[in-house]
């Protein structure tokens, strides 16, 4: 081993034990090996560890006697009752919850026979406008063709007229 390397670790050795207040009654190991050398400072078990004192409460032992029994009988009446009182009120919500499904389905169900009375309602107005349209377009033919036929009728006339002449 270097001269400097045992220089050094004295020097560590010496700061840890000066300012490391435990360090003073620790143990110092210096291991030289194949990896290298280590030192350890210190010792792996504490040298002072306190008792593990685990408390426990005193166990009252109970007489199952006359009078236990009648606690012990009117505290199940009373689990069952409120057991029961929970369940009546989970089924009150459930039919409640029922009912407003129902009911919204009813509205949504008025809801959609409104919406087809409305388009319906629609279609119908829609056809017949375009019945009326169509009359109309058919008046307009009707009576261009009149025009039409009238206004022939009068140059033929007149063509007549003028080859009389």
């Amino acid at each position: 081993m270097k001269l400097s390397t045992i220089v050094l670790l004295c020097a560590t050795t010496i700061g840890a034990i000066a300012f490391h207040p435990t360090a003073a009654s620790a143990d110092v190991t210096f291991n030289t090996g194949s990896q290298g050398t280590s030192i350890s400072i210190g010792n792996p078990t504490p040298i002072y560890q306190p008792q593990v004192i685990v408390e426990q409460r005193p166990v009252i032992v109970e007489q199952r006697n006359s009078e236990w029994h009648r606690r012990e009988e009117e505290r199940l009446r009373e689990e069952r009752r409120i057991a029961e009182q929970r369940e009546r009120e989970r089924f009150a919500e459930r039919q409640e919850q029922q009912r407003l499904a129902e009911r919204r389905e009813r509205e949504r169900a008025e809801e959609r026979r409104e919406q087809q009375r409305l388009a319906e309602r629609r279609e119908r107005e829609r056809a017949a406008n375009w019945r009326q349209n169509e009359q109309r377009v058919a008046d307009r033919s009707s009576s261009h063709n009149y025009n039409s036929n009238n206004w022939q009728n009068n140059n033929s006339a007149n063509n007549n007229r003028r080859s009389d002449r």
